[in-house]
């Protein structure tokens, strides 16, 4: 047994030093334990940057739903008031409908020669008053659809693009 540790000395690399063969031995089993320690604290490390991980992924998924839930919020009170400024529109396309017959209505009572002359001398001023009020109400109208046009891009779009 002893010629065959000389002949691993043998064939080690030359050192500077000169080693006694249970020295060679001792350091290979040192080499292995720094080995096995230097493992377990990379794997202890390893350990620690998965929950580091786990910890922000869970700050990423907390901020996302916390956007997603104000956008669907903004959303809501966007198309709220969208829906709104429309039903305003519709009643003002209403009442210009009605100034409109109401129009045609004095403009026969100007063509009816059944119609006292008097009578038909109120009939512009009439006329007129219907005319701006139709003009007041598409000065609103032009109000209210410059208002829809106001967005924030950053919102979902109509049709929940």
């Amino acid at each position: 047994m002893n010629k065959d540790i000389l002949n691993i000395k043998s064939t080690l690399p030359s050192l500077s030093q000169s080693y006694a063969p249970l020295d060679i031995v001792g350091n290979i089993f040192g080499r292995y334990f720094d080995y096995k320690r230097e493992t377990l604290m990379i794997e202890h490390e390893t350990e620690k940057v998965k929950e580091q991980a786990k910890i922000i992924l869970s700050q990423i998924d907390a901020k996302l739903e916390e956007s997603l839930d104000s956008n669907n919020k903004k959303f809501t009170q966007e198309m709220f008031r969208l829906k709104t400024i429309g039903k305003t529109l519709q009643k003002t396309a209403k009442h210009k409908s009605r100034h409109f017959k109401t129009i045609e209505k004095l403009v026969r009572m100007l063509a009816d020669p059944n119609i006292d002359t008097s009578v038909k001398a109120l009939i512009p001023n009439m006329i007129a008053m219907s005319h701006a009020s139709i003009k007041e109400e598409n000065t609103l109208t032009l109000q209210q659809l410059s208002c829809m046009n106001s967005y924030d891009p950053d919102q979902k779009l109509l049709g929940g693009v």
